[in-house]
């Protein structure tokens, strides 16, 4: 029998980044999945996933039905802004895989808004939640934050602690890869049975 070649999407899907879960030693994040859905939070403690374990939820979860993933480059050079970026990404993720809204704050609505010729009104500011996902389950929401080889540069102070494993991806048969759009410091698989 001829052997099947596996496509780097069939491979990140159905191993569910294990071994980028894995290196993310613990560190939760947070990615867009807010679309349009007919789950209710009504009863549905069933749809969480505990976020804290003996392993990071996603890592040995069972197979959700949807995933979303995505890999970004880290522009800062300051370990600290890192650090505090990946701790408000680890509560609002927390807080996400609950059903709940990313921060206590919520989504902003019209009646927050204070409509004046001031510029530090509401209506200029950024919501710390949107609230696409407001009032929905959380249908057994997984997050799950991997590190890429290149976060372990010299711009953190992590060189010496880059798992030993921790390679690039080789490439796979039938990859179209372009160089500009590969790799990323960090990835972010969010799954769920939701969309």
């Amino acid at each position: 029998m001829p052997e099947r070649s596996v496509s780097r999407r069939r491979f990140l899907s159905g191993l569910g980044l294990t071994g980028l879960g894995a290196a993310a030693v613990g560190t939760a994040g947070v990615a867009g999945v807010g679309a349009l859905s007919a789950c209710s939070t009504d009863g549905d403690d069933d749809q969480v996933v505990p976020f804290r374990g003996d392993h990071q939820a996603g890592v040995t979860t069972a197979q959700q039905e949807h995933l979303r993933i995505v890999a970004f480059t880290v522009l800062t050079g300051d370990r600290e802004e890192l650090r505090d970026m990946l701790s408000t990404w680890t509560a609002m993720a927390e807080r996400m895989t609950r059903g709940d809204q990313t921060t206590e704050v919520g989504a902003l609505t019209d009646a927050d808004a204070d409509v004046t010729d001031d510029p530090d009104n509401l209506l200029n500011q950024v919501p710390e939640d949107t609230g696409e996902a407001l009032d929905l389950a959380s249908g057994n929401l997984t997050v799950t934050v991997g590190f890429g080889p290149s976060l372990f540069d010299d711009r953190f102070g992590l060189k010496d602690r880059k798992p030993e494993e921790l390679e690039p991806l080789p490439k796979f048969p039938g990859d179209q890869l372009q160089d500009a759009l590969c790799d990323g410091d960090i990835v972010i698989q969010a799954c769920a049975d939701d969309p």
